[in-house]
């Protein structure tokens, strides 16, 4: 079986983002949409990008609109839902505070995680699941 970027677990009301390649805003618009398209989907799911598994994430200032064009794209589809971005790397985490910022009037809650402990314990799940199980 083939490694997947996306899932969404029904059960548990949310969707789980979790590229190993490097994060581009166009990686970014790819992944989100898949989610969203995703036919498990639901509004009000938390969104989880679990970024730690990337080796970069390559985002500029002039990503910015597109970013917000994403956000406009998928407004119905996250509509009521909560985003939690995990990463350990301090410049991405304050990227995400950042990103918040620009996702708050959107209606929408961007909530930036170190570790994958802190965003099952949000998501009231065990372990947060891996979509690139290694034997």
């Amino acid at each position: 079986m083939p490694d997947k970027e996306t899932a969404v677990f029904a059960a548990g009301r949310y969707g789980l983002i979790q590229p190993r390649r490097t994060v581009t805003a166009k990686v970014i618009v790819e992944l989100g949409l898949a989610l969203v398209d995703d036919p498990g989907w639901r509004p009000g799911f938390t969104e989880v990008w679990d970024l730690r598994f990337a080796p970069v994430v390559d985002l500029v200032p002039a990503d910015v609109p597109t970013m917000l064009d994403l956000e406009r794209r998928t407004k119905e589809a996250l509509a009521g839902s909560a985003t939690l971005i995990v990463t350990a790397k301090p410049l991405i985490f304050y990227s995400v505070k950042f990103y918040a910022r620009l996702a708050r009037p959107f209606g929408r809650e961007v909530t930036g995680l170190e570790t994958a402990a802190e965003a099952a314990a949000a998501l009231g799940v065990d372990v947060l699941p891996d979509l690139h199980p290694r034997p």
